[in-house]
């Protein structure tokens, strides 16, 4: 289904984003894997799925780098990655996990910017890239941020209100980046629950009454906002 196409993944070390990054490979997809966590990423990419006609990397990057507008010595694979790419699953993610009147200032800037600003400059950069590869190629390109439902719903659990501000405002965003764009990249969020296999999971508290999903539910939301053509500007909760 996805066979000749690259998926760019961030947070593809571990979690949600190694998950997907696995779904998509499964579908044919080349992958490029995007973390901080090189150890991780040089075992993740050896146990993706892989016929003879894909090829998968990844790119150590800290993507607090691009949001603060620094450029390292490695940028150039990020743009080489892009260059190459018609999928970009924005799935990096982190919280404070910390009350809002004891959360220091720097892990609320670095939260806003993780989940916040460094999608947008990602989705920026691959506009042009991906408007170019989309002339030449019979499925659209399209971009997936991963958001959450605690942007939009009454649910909350204590600890998350930097986190939820921050995937309200990559909701928003997606939204309206996808009428910006009038389907030339088709742009879709998807909007899971708690996923106990993942590090946020773990660490949620006991006894909230936030809704729990599988891994699999997530990645399968992900999946369909990537292949189904009519989908753009959609979002998928869990």
């Amino acid at each position: 289904m996805l066979a000749g196409r690259r998926a760019i993944v961030t947070g593809a070390s571990r979690g949600i984003g190694l998950a997907i990054s696995k779904g998509l490979a499964e579908l044919g997809a080349s992958i490029t894997l995007l973390a901080r966590d090189s150890d991780a990423m040089y075992d993740n990419v050896k146990n993706l799925a892989r016929q003879e006609y894909q090829e998968h990397k990844f790119v150590t990057y800290n993507l607090l780098d691009l949001a603060h507008g620094k450029e390292p010595e490695n940028h150039s694979f990020l743009l080489e990655a892009l260059n190459e790419s018609s999928i970009l699953v924005n799935c990096a993610g982190t919280t404070t996990n910390t009350l809002l009147a004891r959360a220091p200032e720097r892990s609320i800037i670095d939260t806003i910017d993780t989940n916040l600003v460094a999608p947008i400059i990602l989705s920026k950069l691959a506009i042009k890239p991906f408007t170019k590869i989309g002339k030449s190629q019979k499925s659209k390109p399209v971009i997936v941020n991963v958001s959450s439902v605690l942007s939009f719903t009454g649910f909350s659990s204590p600890g998350t209100t930097v986190y939820a501000a921050s995937k309200a405002g990559l909701l928003g965003f997606t939204k309206s980046l996808a009428n910006e764009l009038r389907g030339s990249i088709r742009i879709n969020s998807v909007l899971p629950a708690l996923v106990k296999e993942t590090d946020m999971g773990k660490k949620a508290p006991a006894g909230n009454s936030f809704p729990v999903i599988q891994m699999k539910d997530a990645v399968d939301n992900a999946i369909e906002l990537v292949t189904d053509e009519s989908l753009n500007g959609q979002d998928i909760g869990s």
